[in-house]
């Protein structure tokens, strides 16, 4: 098995077939994407599947390219990372408008602040691991949908501490996405683009501060401070209906030894012109 790898890897990427015979006469064309050692064994599983290895996938990828659905992915990024980060910025904007409505104190400013913050690192730390576990699109599906909650339930807070409890689960929110988002991104993509993702979450990043403000500065005197919380999260509803139409990532379906789905997500998510690629990839 060891060799047979390293003289694939050695090899140019996966050229298309002329039949489904070639595929039979070379077997080491697939060894790119299938693992010949299942088992103790070269013999495929009794559905006449192979499963995937985290460097196979690595290699699928690098071949496939960019396509529709890693531009989908960037821009989930964008729009997560700009919702985000645009929670954090909102609170330095309406804390002038709290301390009007509800004579806070500065060290209650200080507190609401430290208390999102530290609540946010906090999560970044352990949602990487849940993102494991559970998987990236179902973490992150479900802390938007908090998030947006969230959003709602800090909008119509009635005092002060209502504020600070839906801010600092909007905080847990934003951190678990923080860790989950640009992992889910290049995941999908090949070798060659993996920085794109994090490069695109990070403009987001700098956008959602310069259009906080701008807001801000057009609605906040106009509609009052609630209708701000409102109106910044919106971008959350598009992220999550582009993230419920995206498969799960392979690495993480592979891990979780459900290679089928994975080749799946694979073959759902290659770059046009590759049809042939991922008929060899259905065959495994």
């Amino acid at each position: 098995w060891y060799q047979r790898r390293v003289r694939v890897s050695d090899r140019d990427p996966i050229l298309p077939h002329d039949s489904d015979s070639d595929l039979a006469a070379d077997d080491t064309e697939l060894g790119v994407i299938a693992n010949p050692n299942v088992n103790g064994t070269d013999l495929p599983t009794e559905n006449g599947e192979k499963p995937l290895e985290e460097w196979e996938l690595n290699r699928v990828y690098d071949t496939i390219g960019v396509g529709w659905a890693q531009v989908i992915f960037w821009i989930i990024s964008f729009l997560i990372a700009y919702s985000d980060y645009a929670e954090l910025t909102l609170i330095a904007l309406i804390i002038p408008y709290l301390r009007c409505e509800w004579d806070l104190t500065e060290e209650f400013e200080a507190t609401i602040t430290i208390t999102i913050f530290l609540i946010y690192a906090i999560s970044a730390l352990i949602f990487g691991k849940v993102s494991d576990i559970y998987g990236r699109k179902r973490v992150m599906s479900i802390t938007i949908v908090i998030l947006i909650i969230t959003a709602i339930g800090a909008a119509l807070a009635t005092n002060k501490y209502l504020f600070l409890f839906w801010r600092s689960i909007a905080g847990a929110c934003i951190g678990a996405n923080f860790a989950t988002v640009v992992v889910y991104s290049t995941e999908f993509s090949p070798a060659s683009h993996k920085s794109i993702g994090p490069l695109i979450a990070l403009m987001g990043s700098y956008v959602s501060m310069f259009l906080v403000n701008v807001v801000g500065f057009l609605t906040i005197n106009q509609l009052g401070w609630r209708w701000v919380i409102i109106i910044i999260t919106i971008p959350c509803i598009p992220a999550w209906i582009l993230l419920m139409v995206m498969p799960e990532t392979p690495r993480y379906l592979c891990v979780s030894g459900k290679e089928k789905e994975a080749l799946k997500a694979v073959v759902s998510t290659q770059s046009t012109g590759t049809n042939t690629h991922a008929n060899s990839l259905g065959t495994i």
